[in-house]
């Protein structure tokens, strides 16, 4: 994982997405990644969306790009920059308009540490 400059754009959306509450982020994805119907659990479409997609985030974010050791390495970098890190990452994963920044922040709140196993 490389820590990159990021437009002021990317920022002001990264920070806007990290001081929402979960369920907002949630349901900020959940718009973009497929058909909804009335009544859907939004976390739960996303979780499911997710988890059909978790061996190929394991191999590229924890895997390939080595989140945790990463995440180990750099405490005192900023969520805005991993979540712009793992955002240049995921881009392959996120077609037809999945919004990059929602999915990586997320990821980086409640989806990776458990995922590549960081905490052990």
């Amino acid at each position: 994982m490389q820590i990159k400059t990021l437009s002021e754009q990317d920022k002001k959306d990264i920070n806007r997405l990290l001081n929402l509450e979960l369920d907002e982020v949630y349901a900020e994805l959940a718009q973009d990644i497929g058909d909804l119907s009335p009544g859907d659990d939004l976390k739960k479409f996303v979780d499911n969306w997710l988890y059909e997609r978790r061996t190929k985030l394991y191999d590229l974010i924890c895997t390939k790009h080595e989140y945790c050791t990463f995440i180990s390495k750099n405490k005192h970098v900023s969520l805005v920059n991993i979540a712009g890190a793992v955002a240049d990452i995921i881009v392959p994963l996120c077609y037809g308009g999945i919004p990059i920044n929602a999915l990586s922040v997320l990821l980086i709140r409640s989806y990776l540490d458990n995922l590549c196993n960081c905490n052990q």
